[in-house]
């Protein structure tokens, strides 16, 4: 069942595009969940989507070359890998895991400044 099935793609593109604005709109102000990085991911899906069906308004446009629907074309792509890049950051917590990783680095250099007199296969596998 596709969104108004007899309407033009322009307007079908055009309705969906007001309708992400006003849903983010609502997101932003009302935060739905309890998580600010479910949030942000949940934000930065409906941007993209918009930029996604914007694009496709040219895209589908007869005024372009094939070359310049080429670039839009791999434009979509490469906004939509990004945001799954993101997404898969955020929700596996890759982001948590290299502070954590990063905390320790300046820990153990606290506890520990200087270097001992001759490195061991040890210690150089502890500061990577």
């Amino acid at each position: 069942l596709v969104f108004g099935n007899g309407w033009n793609q322009r307007v079908q593109m055009l309705t969906a595009l007001a309708l992400l604005f006003g849903f983010l709109q609502v997101h932003i102000l009302v935060q739905p969940y309890n998580s600010r990085r479910l949030n942000v991911i949940d934000g930065y899906s409906q941007i993209i989507a918009a930029f996604t069906i914007y694009l496709g308004l040219y895209y589908i446009s007869e005024t372009f070359s094939n070359g310049v629907r080429v670039c839009i074309f791999l434009t979509m792509v490469f906004l939509n890998i990004g945001f799954v890049a993101l997404w898969a950051s955020q929700c596996f917590g890759l982001s948590d895991r290299l502070k954590v990783r990063l905390a320790l680095r300046t820990h153990s250099r606290k506890v520990n400044p200087l270097p001992r007199a001759t490195p061991t296969i040890e210690t150089r596998m502890d500061w990577d």
